[in-house]
């Protein structure tokens, strides 16, 4: 999800559409510029719940957000209204890099695959999605709107929140397990158990 939504997001329609919508150069790049910042600001906020609360969390977070994120994305007519939701919601596909880092980190882990290859062929299909999902996402708005990749992106969320959602319990349990650094250190255990019993 993460890898297709950035390209088609960032790299084609929307700057595309802001421009189609009269806005500069400039207010393109300040836009994407303040959604980056705000980025850089969640994405550590989601680490931090990864590690307290397991990856499971965080992840199906940003993919409701997302969702709602895409259909939004395709509704307004002005700069001003367009550019708010880009900087509000483009942080939270941002966001899934650190628990998505800890999910195939656990993975590897459970099918004892050594984890530089596991992370390497990550980057591969990262690089894949990347190549792939800019050049047909430009093609499917071209030939159709800009609505229906978006709404396939959407869909793309829901779909992959579902499948979290109706997972196996044990392997579900597993992604909603604090990180070792956490369960060993007495203060964090207690401050995660206070808080969820809050």
């Amino acid at each position: 999800v993460q890898t297709c939504a950035l390209p088609i997001l960032v790299d084609v329609l929307a700057p595309l559409r802001l421009s189609h919508l009269g806005a500069s150069g400039t207010i393109i790049a300040a836009t994407f510029l303040f959604g980056a910042v705000l980025e850089s600001a969640l994405s550590p906020i989601a680490g931090r719940l990864s590690d307290h609360f397991g990856a499971l969390r965080p992840v199906m977070t940003a993919l409701a957000a997302g969702a709602l994120f895409c259909v939004l994305v395709s509704l307004p007519s002005s700069v001003a209204w367009l550019a708010i939701v880009l900087v509000i919601g483009t942080p939270f596909f941002g966001s899934l890099y650190a628990p998505a880092a800890a999910m195939v980190s656990a993975g590897a882990h459970d099918n004892r695959l050594n984890h530089g290859i596991a992370f390497a062929l990550t980057n591969l299909t990262w690089a894949a999605g990347q190549a792939f999902a800019a050049s047909a996402g430009g093609a499917l708005a071209q030939a159709t709107s800009d609505v229906v990749p978006y709404l396939l992106l959407a869909i793309a969320c829901l779909a992959t929140l579902a499948r979290f959602a109706f997972r196996d319990p044990v392997k579900k349990a597993d992604l909603e397990e604090p990180a070792a650094s956490v369960r060993s250190d007495p203060f964090l255990s207690v401050t995660r158990r206070e808080i969820v019993n809050s």
